[in-house]
């Protein structure tokens, strides 16, 4: 579809000093789920979705592999673990779903054989449907003290949440998403616009993952369409959006 377009070319690369909100200001190093957390609330939207994501490339030796799933179920015993090696790929999956459903979190290595190396990345995804003030603890807790862990460098990360603004039967689609995009001090490198559907995608200060496409660099995505019933779904993402909505 064409208000799809804007993300293909750049889903091929995967795979705030002063910002005021209602409660508190943003900061530089807040997460980046918290920065477009505020901004949701500043707009007084609702979290439907949210996702993290976090990437290293790895290059492991076949003596290497041996024994890592036993290695990772040691470590993280509340995982349910699985090892799949077939065709010269080798995947282990982890997957841990939190009391209530609050959240769902996901470890991965996806490799593929090339001569004695298994080479490819370690993948780690923690997503829900709500946002508490709980959530926002373990993200934080994640990132600062889970990461360093699992990871042996520092990883990619992308942000992403999505949600609805309600009542917005008076108010466009680029109307809301230009507010959006002025909270975050954002400036605008790409810009798609249909009837009732709106996609930027910016380079904003707060965001320090950035990507480049088309001799572009930016750092965060907005996308805002009404419905019919006048309410806007959005998505915010950083630095590209990542969730389906």
């Amino acid at each position: 579809m064409k208000k799809k377009s804007i993300f293909l070319t750049v889903f091929v690369f995967i795979f705030i000093f002063i910002l005021f909100t209602k409660d508190r200001a943003l900061v530089a190093n807040d997460s980046d789920l918290n920065k477009i957390m505020d901004v949701i609330d500043e707009n007084e939207g609702k979290v439907t979705e949210w996702q993290l994501i976090a990437r290293e490339p790895i290059a492991i030796s076949i003596e290497q592999r041996l024994g890592q799933k036993e290695k990772w179920e040691r470590q993280y015993p509340e995982f349910t673990w699985k090892e799949r090696e077939e065709k010269g790929e080798w995947v282990i999956l982890g997957e841990y779903i939190a009391p209530d459903d609050l959240y769902k979190e996901t470890i991965q290595i996806v490799t593929t054989r090339l001569n004695s190396m298994y080479e490819g990345f370690i993948l780690y995804e923690l997503k829900g449907t709500k946002w508490t003030e709980h959530i926002r603890l373990t993200t934080e807790k994640k990132v600062n003290h889970f990461f360093p862990q699992l990871f042996r460098k520092t990883p990619s990360l992308f942000a992403c949440m999505t949600g609805v603004f309600n009542d917005m039967m008076d108010i466009a689609a680029m109307e809301k998403a230009l507010n959006i995009n002025e909270l975050l001090q954002g400036e605008i490198v790409e810009k798609l616009e249909e009837k009732h559907f709106v996609s930027l995608t910016s380079r904003s200060p707060y965001f320090s993952n950035e990507l480049t496409a088309n001799e572009k660099t930016f750092n965060v995505q907005i996308s805002v369409r009404k419905n019919d019933r006048g309410d806007a779904v959005f998505a915010i993402g950083t630095p590209i959006l990542t969730i389906e909505y």
